[in-house]
């Protein structure tokens, strides 16, 4: 089953903050033939400017969402280089690309070097500031400041041979500060924040090649290994300091923690596949990896509580196997032209497997506590077979069932050195079986209508926000001719689940219409609007003053999505972009500052955490002013504007204004 999980309040925020930026300018500078030089065409430009940005409000807020900051920027650049007849000395093509250089937050480069029937060589490489003050979930407690950098490199011999060799090294790192916070003595003790330094590192080398087989078969293979390492440390160093609850009386004075977390992840990746045939085709991939990790957790600390001094130590460690074996197989039948016959089966085998123990002391009490882990292990496995059926040009039906088989095993021990006799098993399993049918329908040659729906049963879902008794209806409308798309879309996906723990229950609807109009080239306009319904209903337990309480728990959204843009090009010299794009989630419509749909807990905390209306508003504008052949001069400006209605003692209010935009130069030479 394809659904989404909505995860409130947070979609709306993940909306905003993909807004698209009106820098780099996409406007033509120089020709579209390029300068002949040699044996080689060159086409290139570049846009250098400067970027501005002021803000009032939240500027945490901001720089979570957009980050964009002021100063000088290599805006974007494109350089092409290719042979004229293709049979260039050293390359013939040569393609190098960037954006933000500079200061962004969000700069890449991309680099291709190739040679026809000998090489080719493909370079990704991009820098994201990350910053998150997260003051809405844990009262500026929590902060992260981090830059993630990612480079890929690909290297392919004989790209158009029968038999190629590739080769390949990726790399992701993710460093700076941040805070945290850790729980001392769990519900009677106190939350005290430390300071993080984030030091991850990713890396991967692979090697593997392509072989024709004949008969349109082709087999692909790919060895790699994948390596990977966390050594961030935490630290605490105060006198006698309170944490978040400065009522109680547990303080702190030092705290370290260390845990290293490295393993080495080799793998192989099998592929065969055969395609464009008149009768059948068939599509199989394996994949498994033998994944190694070896971590300790290293953790003391000093204080204080209201029954005395406290000096704790806690020790984890383990080296486990973590395999992880996957294989698909799709064949394709065609046996008339009318006819289509597709069955697909999956399986896949994760399991960690090794000791992992853990180890606390405290030296006050003399208390030694200790666990150990040992085995986990989901094995699932899917069959689904889909029959399509051309019964005219107008019509085709589309009908499919799948069946889904998903084991899950633990193994736990109840003493540090326990044998075979100490251990404890436990099994579940989980049948899903859905069904799906559609229509193709063509009633006339610019209109296309698209109707889907799938119904699906799961006897033991694992969490409670698994698929258990589900249904999706999905149905598509589009008109298209050369200069005019028109398209209304309706999607519904309702989930009804529950355990013996707890109960959970989701509807998702939504509905959209985009339309285009390309009057002429010099004129074009696009807009669109979509609403995105979701309310679940789940339940939930706590704990108050030692007592477990129980209710339900209700959370409902509405957003609001809509956008417009033009662009107009005046006296083949001045080209104008506008457009306007709003996203807001109206909650229940009351517009109430965090308000309660249904009493159904005894705490009012969970009263402002079932509704969060808010909005964002991003209107823009760009003018490119044609200089020169080879010059143009840019100018552009943009607003986010962030609003929400639940702010609260626990949830600061967030909203800000930002006025944003560049002055540039873009010149090809």
């Amino acid at each position: 089953m394809k659904r989404s999980i909505f995860v409130a309040p947070f979609l709306i925020l993940t909306v905003a903050s993909a807004q698209p930026t009106v820098a780099p300018t996409n406007e033509l500078v120089g020709t579209n033939r390029g300068t002949n030089v040699s044996e080689y065409n060159i086409r290139n430009s570049f846009e250098v400017g400067y970027r501005f940005r002021s803000v009032g409000g939240d500027l945490g807020k901001f720089r979570s969402d957009v980050n964009f900051g002021n100063g000088l920027r290599v805006l974007g650049s494109s350089l092409y280089v290719n042979s004229r007849d293709g049979k260039g000395h050293l390359f013939d093509e040569l393609v190098i690309s960037t954006q933000g250089l500079g200061n962004d937050p969000y700069q890449s480069a991309m680099l291709r070097l190739q040679k026809n029937k000998t090489y080719r060589y493909d370079m990704m490489w991009r820098s994201n500031d990350y910053f998150n003050p997260a003051a809405a979930i844990a009262r500026g407690q929590h902060l992260m400041n981090t830059t993630r950098q990612l480079q890929d490199h690909d290297l392919t011999l004989f790209p158009q041979a029968k038999y190629q060799l590739y080769m390949g090294f990726s790399r992701n790192t993710q460093n700076g500060p941040a805070w945290t916070t850790t729980n001392l003595l769990e519900h009677i003790g106190d939350e005290f924040t430390l300071l993080a330094g984030i030091r991850r590192q990713q890396a991967q080398y692979r090697f593997g090649g392509r072989a024709s087989l004949g008969a349109g078969l082709k087999l692909d293979v790919l060895r790699g290994w994948e390596n990977f390492k966390e050594d961030t440390p935490y630290d605490f160093y105060a006198v006698g300091a309170n944490g978040a609850n400065l009522a109680d009386e547990t303080t702190l004075q030092r705290y370290a923690k260390r845990e290293p977390y490295h393993g080495n992840s080799p793998f192989w990746r099998i592929a065969l596949f055969r395609e464009n045939s008149n009768w059948w085709a068939v599509n199989g991939r394996f994949t498994y990896t033998d994944g190694r990790r070896n971590f300790v957790s290293d953790e003391s600390l000093l204080g204080g509580t209201a029954f005395g001094p406290l000096t704790r130590q806690i020790i984890t460690l383990g080296d486990a196997r973590r395999p992880v074996a996957t294989g698909n197989l799709t064949v394709s039948l065609f046996p008339t032209e009318q006819i289509t016959v597709t069955n697909h089966t999956a399986v896949s085998n994760v399991r960690m497997d090794g000791q992992s123990n853990y180890l606390e002391f405290n030296s006050g009490s003399l208390d030694l506590q200790r666990f150990s882990f040992q085995y986990f292990g989901i094995l699932s496995t899917s069959n689904a077979t889909d029959v399509s059926v051309t019964a005219t040009k107008w019509l085709t039906a589309v009908a499919g069932y799948q069946y889904t088989n998903r084991r899950i095993r633990t193994v736990e021990s109840d003493s540090f050195f326990g044998g075979a006799a100490d251990r404890t098993a436990v099994e579940q399993t989980n049948n899903i079986h859905s069904g799906r049918f559609g229509l193709r329908l063509r009633p006339a040659k610019p209109i296309s209508i698209t109707l889907d729906s799938e119904v699906g049963r799961a006897d033991q879902p694992i969490y409670p926000t698994s698929d258990r008794n589900y249904h999706l209806l999905n149905g598509r409308v589009q008109y298209k001719t050369k200069s005019v798309l028109l398209a209304m879309y309706a999607k519904t996906n309702y989930n009804f689940n529950s355990t013996s723990i707890t109960s959970f229950s989701s509807r998702a609807r939504s509905y959209g219409v985009d339309a285009s109009w390309n009057a002429r080239p010099s004129f074009s306009i696009q807009g669109g609007y979509s609403k995105l319904h979701t309310d679940t209903l789940s339940g939930i337990a706590y704990f108050v003053d030692f007592n477990l309480q129980r209710g339900t728990y209700a959370y409902l959204s509405n957003i609001h999505t809509g956008y417009l843009t033009l662009h107009t090009t005046v006296a083949k010299r001045v080209d104008l972009l506008t457009g306007f794009s709003r996203v807001e989630d109206t909650a229940d419509g009351t517009n109430r500052n965090g308000g309660s749909l249904y009493q159904a807990t005894t705490r009012p905390f969970y009263f402002s955490a079932e509704t969060f209306p808010m909005a964002f508003t991003s209107p823009m504008g760009r003018i490119s002013i044609r200089l020169h052949e080879r010059l143009r001069w840019n100018a552009a400006y943009q607003y986010y504007g962030y609003r929400q209605s639940f702010a609260s003692l626990i949830i600061p209010n967030q909203g800000y204004r930002a006025h944003t935009g560049f002055t540039s130069l873009s010149w090809a030479f």
